[in-house]
C-alpha cells in the first residue's frame, strides 16, 4: 500500500510479460491463493511482540520480506 492507503502499481515481473511470459502463472497463482487460504482457514495470526510490523526496513531477494518480522501462527479452535 502507498502512503495514502491505496495500492501501488506492482513493478516486479516475477512471471516475466509479453511472449515470454510464463506457461504456469495462472496455476502458480491458483496455488499460492490456496495456500495462503488454508493458513488464514487454519491459523490465527499475531505478531510476536504485539507491535506492528515495519515495512520500512526490507531484506531483497526473491520475495521481498520485512527485516526481523516474527509472526506467531495458534490453531484455530
Amino acid at each position: 500500500l502507498t502512503d495514502d492507503g491505496r495500492l501501488g502499481k506492482d513493478l516486479s515481473f516475477p512471471f516475466g510479460f509479453g511472449r515470454r511470459l510464463c506457461a504456469g502463472e495462472t496455476f502458480a497463482r491458483f496455488i499460492l491463493f490456496e495456500v495462503i487460504a488454508t493458513i488464514l482457514q487454519q491459523f490465527n495470526l499475531s505478531m510476536i511482540d504485539g507491535q506492528p510490523c515495519k515495512l520500512d526496513d526490507k531484506i531483497p531477494g526473491i520475495s521481498v520480506q520485512p527485516k526481523n518480522t516474527w509472526i506467531r501462527l495458534s490453531e484455530r479452535l
